[in-house]
């Protein structure tokens, strides 16, 4: 019993961790990354901001071309993590989960009926991220709501204010935020009849 309790325990772990570093990831490409980034502008960069002008765009690329930027980007801090030793547990677990961040963000964009039927039930518990939970940063606030994964830890980032205290932080260093985001009020959240 005690290891099944490790087991959950470490699964939970890793899969905040993963969606805290989602939402670095995100942030990062919203506020401070322009398009025109040599290597990764243009094919990773670019994207991530014109899905903010058009979320569902990504439905009409191959799953591979929408999941490749996430595979890589966790593929390479895997193998860094792999020549400093720091692979444990939660680490394994988080590069697993955040290797699934964008098919999961992907999954928060679509109507109900067109998931799979153990997706809902995880998103209706915010162990994946709900379609009403993630419209908040395609709605009114896109400087909120950054991490990815669960609907656990965009509360507890946005209450302590952690991106505008970066913001402010950064700003010391001379690097000012970029609006790559920005509001969309005609977002609408998927639901079953929307």
């Amino acid at each position: 019993m005690l290891a099944l309790l490790q087991v959950v325990v470490t699964l939970i772990a890793g899969l905040l961790l993963a969606d805290f570093a989602s939402g670095v990831i995100h942030w990062v490409i919203d506020r401070y990354t322009p398009g025109s980034t040599p290597v990764i502008g243009t094919h990773f960069v670019r994207f991530i901001h014109e899905h903010h002008e058009r979320p569902h765009a990504m439905f009409q690329l191959l799953w591979v071309v929408n999941n490749a930027g996430f595979f890589i980007l966790v593929g390479s801090l895997f193998g860094l993590c792999c020549a400093f030793g720091w692979l444990n547990p939660v680490t394994l677990s988080a590069f697993a989960f955040g290797a699934c961040a964008n098919q999961i963000h992907a999954w928060a964009h679509r109507r109900p009926r067109y998931l799979a039927r153990i997706v809902r039930p995880l998103q209706r518990f915010g162990i994946l991220q709900s379609p009403r939970h993630h419209g908040v940063h395609h709605g009114a606030s896109p400087t909120e709501h950054y991490c990815l994964i669960t609907d656990w830890v965009n509360p507890v980032v946005d209450r302590l204010d952690l991106w505008r205290r970066a913001e402010v932080g950064l700003s010391y260093l001379g690097l000012k935020p970029m609006a790559y985001a920005r509001p969309n009020p005609n977002y609408v959240v998927p639901t079953a009849t929307a």
